[in-house]
C-alpha cells in the first residue's frame, strides 16, 4: 500500500513547493549568517543569499521536480530559471505593494499581503519553470 506522501510527491507541484521551502531555508539562513554573523550590509547579504538559493533550487528542481525534462545545456537552463525567478520576485513585490496600497490599515495587512503575493508568485514561477525552463527541450538543444 502506498503512503499518502508517496502519492502526493508523484506530482511535480508538491515537489516544487518542497524544493522552494528548502530554498527559503537556504536564503534566510545565509542572509542571517552574512548579515548578523559576518557583518555584511543587509542588501549585499540578501543579494548573495538570493543568488545561492536560486542556484540551489535550480539544481534541486532539475533532480527532484523536473528530472524528466531537464536540458543538457546547463548554463542556458540556469539562465532561464534565474530570469523566471527574478521576474517572480518582482511580481511578488509588486503584488505585495498593490495589496498594501488597496487594503485597509490593520495589524494583519502585511501578513495578508505577503501570503497573497507569495501565492501569486508561486503560481507564476511554477508555471513558467514547468513550461519554459524545464519543458521538453528537443527544440532548444
Amino acid at each position: 500500500m502506498r503512503t499518502f506522501s508517496a502519492t502526493i510527491l508523484e506530482h511535480s507541484f508538491p515537489r516544487y513547493v518542497l524544493v522552494g521551502s528548502i530554498g527559503f531555508i537556504i536564503d534566510a539562513g545565509l542572509l542571517a549568517v552574512l548579515h548578523y554573523g559576518v557583518g555584511w550590509e543587509v542588501m549585499a547579504s540578501r543579494f548573495c543569499s538570493f543568488a545561492v538559493a536560486v542556484t540551489a533550487t535550480w539544481l534541486l528542481n532539475r533532480v527532484i521536480t523536473f528530472a524528466d525534462s531537464r536540458s543538457h545545456r546547463l548554463l542556458a537552463e540556469w539562465f532561464r530559471y534565474t530570469v523566471v525567478n527574478v521576474l517572480g520576485g518582482g511580481l511578488n513585490l509588486a503584488v505585495f505593494a498593490g495589496v498594501m496600497h488597496l487594503a485597509n490599515s490593520n495589524i494583519a495587512q502585511p501578513m495578508t499581503a505577503i501570503v497573497f503575493s507569495s501565492l501569486v508568485a508561486l503560481a507564476f514561477t511554477y508555471s513558467a519553470n514547468r513550461w519554459l525552463v524545464f519543458a521538453a527541450t528537443e527544440e532548444r538543444e
